[in-house]
C-alpha cells in the first residue's frame, strides 16, 4: 500500500471535515456529546493558522493531522512545544502505518525546532492513550470538568 503524505489543499476540505466529524463523534460518544458539520469545520483560513497534512492512499484521503505552526512556550511542557491538535485515520486504514507516517511529520517538525510535542485526549479514549504511550508520550496533567448542567456521561 502506497501512503502519500502531503499538505492539505482547499479541495481537501470536505473530506477533511468528514474525517474530523467522525473523529469528534467517536470521542463525543464516550461522554454523550454529538457533533454536526456546523460544529466542527475546517476552512482555508485554518491552513494559515495550523499545519494541516493529509494521508492519501489510491487517490483517497484516509487520514489527517493538524498541529500548531507557531511554536508555543510553557515551562510545564519543557519550554518550546508544538501542539498536536487533531489526528485521525479512517477506521479501514488503522494499523496499516498511516498514523505513523502522519505523526512523523509532527515529530520531524518538533525535532527541527528543538521543541516538545503536547497532545491531549479524553481519559475514556483508551486506544488513543495506548497509541500515544507507544509513540513515547508520557501523561503530564489532568483536566477536570464540573458538569453543572448534567449533560455529559462522566
Amino acid at each position: 500500500m502506497n501512503i502519500v503524505i502531503r499538505k492539505a489543499i482547499k479541495s481537501d476540505i470536505p473530506l477533511l471535515n468528514k474525517l474530523d466529524i467522525d473523529m469528534h463523534n467517536y470521542l463525543g460518544s464516550q461522554i454523550g456529546v454529538k457533533f454536526t458539520a456546523s460544529d466542527e469545520s475546517y476552512t482555508e483560513a485554518d491552513f494559515k493558522k495550523q499545519n494541516v497534512y493529509v494521508a492519501v492512499v489510491d487517490n483517497r484521503m484516509v487520514g489527517f493531522i493538524t498541529f500548531s505552526k507557531k511554536l508555543l512556550f510553557d515551562e510545564f511542557y519543557g519550554g518550546k512545544y508544538v501542539f498536536l491538535d487533531d489526528f485521525a485515520v479512517d477506521n479501514n486504514y488503522r494499523g496499516k502505518g498511516v498514523g505513523k507516517k502522519l505523526y512523523k511529520i509532527v515529530l520531524d517538525y518538533a525535532k527541527k525546532n528543538k521543541a516538545n510535542i503536547k497532545v491531549d485526549t479524553l481519559v475514556t479514549n483508551k486506544k488513543t492513550i495506548k497509541l500515544y504511550k507507544k509513540l513515547g508520550f508520557k501523561p503530564l496533567e489532568t483536566n477536570f470538568v464540573l458538569d453543572v448542567n448534567k449533560k455529559l456521561k462522566i
